[in-house]
C-alpha cells in the first residue's frame, strides 16, 4: 500500500463512497484509505503507534484508529497537517467518534472482547 518502497498492511481499511472508484479487489491497492484501523498485539503496538502511524499521516490517510483489545480501548486519531493528533478515545462502555464519518458510534466493549467473560 502507498507507494512502492512504503508498504503497510493495516488491518482494515475503509475509502469513503465517494473514493471508492479507486479500489480493484483484484489488485493490491496502493492509494492511501480514508481510514485505516489497527488492533494492537504485543508483537506489532510500537510499530502500529510509531512507524505506521507516522507513514499514514505522511501519505495523506485522515484517520486513523488503534484498537487494544487488552486495556478494551479505541484511540481515534485525525489529521491535522501531516500528523496525527487524538480526536476522540473510549474505554469499555464510552463511546468513541469519528470526525470522518459523523454520527458512527462505537463502544469498544461490542467490538472488544471482554477477556474476562
Amino acid at each position: 500500500m502507498l507507494t512502492e518502497y512504503d508498504v503497510v498492511q493495516p488491518d482494515l481499511l475503509l475509502f469513503t463512497r465517494d473514493r471508492q472508484g479507486l479500489i480493484n479487489l483484484r489488485k493490491v491497492t496502493r492509494h492511501q484509505p480514508d481510514l485505516a484501523i489497527e488492533i494492537l498485539s504485543a508483537s506489532t503496538a510500537s510499530n502500529d503507534r510509531g512507524r505506521k502511524l507516522r507513514l499514514l499521516a505522511r501519505h495523506g490517510v485522515q484517520e486513523y484508529w488503534i484498537v487494544d483489545p487488552d486495556a478494551i480501548r479505541i484511540e481515534v486519531y485525525g489529521l491535522r497537517g501531516d500528523r496525527f493528533q487524538i480526536a476522540s478515545t473510549a474505554t469499555g462502555t464510552e463511546a468513541v467518534q469519528s470526525p470522518l464519518l459523523p454520527g458512527l458510534e462505537l463502544r469498544p466493549i461490542d467490538v472488544v472482547p471482554d477477556p474476562a467473560a
